[in-house]
């Protein structure tokens, strides 16, 4: 996993695995209660959860463009983006 290969002390290990467990556990009971939670929710209710995560979304694809578009300006040498270092490219080891 990412996040446990960048924790420090085993004390931030456990922490990622808990907070895995509690986000697989939470995904589960979601959906076998979903039946309940769409009653609940009722039809404008679900009208704001769809726009809501359609939102989300959005921005997270909008996030994915642009952090790809800074990687080619970068890789082809047209700006220079701190934090961005330039890829290694597809030439073969000689």
């Amino acid at each position: 996993m990412i996040l446990t290969s960048e924790a420090p002390t085993i004390y931030h290990t456990v922490l990622v695995f808990l907070a895995v467990l509690i986000t697989t556990v939470t995904c589960y009971y979601s959906m076998v209660y979903s039946k309940v939670i769409v009653r609940y929710l009722g039809d404008s209710g679900k009208q704001i959860i769809t726009k809501v995560f359609g939102l989300i979304l959005a921005v997270i694809s909008v996030q994915f463009v642009i952090n790809g578009a800074a990687n080619v300006l970068v890789d082809f040498g047209l700006f220079e983006i701190p934090g961005i270092e330039p890829s290694q490219g597809f030439e073969a080891d000689e």
